[in-house]
């Protein structure tokens, strides 16, 4: 089965364990009913943006919501992820202004973290 179809199949389906409504769905990520009702008909592909919003919305990691590993990590990058997590928040800061980034995505830091984590399980 394509990516698009079990992602849209899993919104559904997490969705509904949460008791939630297309709408409460909507209204807790900012975007209008027609768009959830859309991902979960498989009819629109949403945006990477768009995925990390449902999943949070709906605490399901992302690799369990796509059923794939979608963000394959060499051993190279996997240990840089693990040392930029043990660094210091000062050094973190460090590596991000060398990096010219302004802002971190939290969402982003946690769901490699998670990635991290349920490789080393």
């Amino acid at each position: 089965m394509d990516t698009k179809k079990v992602i849209a199949q899993n919104i559904r389906k997490y969705r509904k364990e949460q008791k939630m409504t297309q709408k409460d769905l909507a209204d807790k990520i900012g975007v209008s009913v027609s768009a959830v009702s859309n991902w979960e008909k498989g009819n629109n592909v949403m945006t990477i943006d768009n995925l990390f919003d449902v999943c949070n919305a709906l605490d399901v990691p992302i690799s369990k919501m796509s059923e794939l590993d979608i963000f394959q990590c060499s051993k190279y990058e996997q240990q840089m992820i693990i040392n930029f997590r043990e660094a210091t928040p000062l050094d973190q800061l460090s590596v991000l202004r060398i990096l010219n980034v302004t802002t971190i995505p939290l969402r982003l830091l946690e769901y490699a973290r998670l990635l991290l984590q349920e490789r080393e399980d």
